[in-house]
């Protein structure tokens, strides 16, 4: 549901403020009626000396021949100027260092990605008995018992 609410801006928002305006505090106004979702696998860019280009779209790969093929669908083109661009960068650089120290790495290589993702089906069991285990303590006070394999 799109909503329409004042946010007192912090953190990178509040200093791109004080670097664009020289004030400490800036009010921002979010406006999410017209609002559209996207969703996308793939992107591509480009530049000339007034603005970025972000593509972005779907990957679906089909094999003809013996050969894959890469089909890249564009289905959305965002278009800004290069000091949006570089906000933009920075805000998600800092966004992935917060994921990471959370949940660690991002694996871009596929093979290890893959290689690493298949945990043993116990270690999986173990995970979930300790998580219901936790979850049902914080409800009653009730003080689990894990069993280990």
């Amino acid at each position: 549901m799109p909503v329409d609410r004042d946010i007192r801006a912090r953190g990178d928002i509040e200093e791109q403020a004080r670097e664009q305006t020289g004030k400490q505090q800036v009010q921002l106004r979010i406006d999410e009626r017209e609002v559209r979702t996207s969703c996308a696998n793939a992107y591509r860019t480009n530049a000339t000396a007034e603005e970025v280009v972000l593509d972005f779209g779907f990957n679906t790969v089909t094999q003809q021949r013996q050969q894959p093929i890469i089909a890249f669908k564009v289905s959305d083109r965002i278009i800004m100027n290069h000091y949006s661009a570089k906000r933009l960068a920075a805000t998600l650089s800092q966004l992935i260092r917060r994921h990471e120290s959370q949940f660690g790495e991002i694996e871009l290589n596929v093979d290890k990605r893959e290689r690493n993702r298949r945990p043993k089906v116990v270690d999986i069991a173990r995970a979930h008995t300790v998580e219901v285990a936790a979850y049902a303590e914080t409800i009653d006070g009730y003080q689990p018992q894990v069993m280990e394999s």
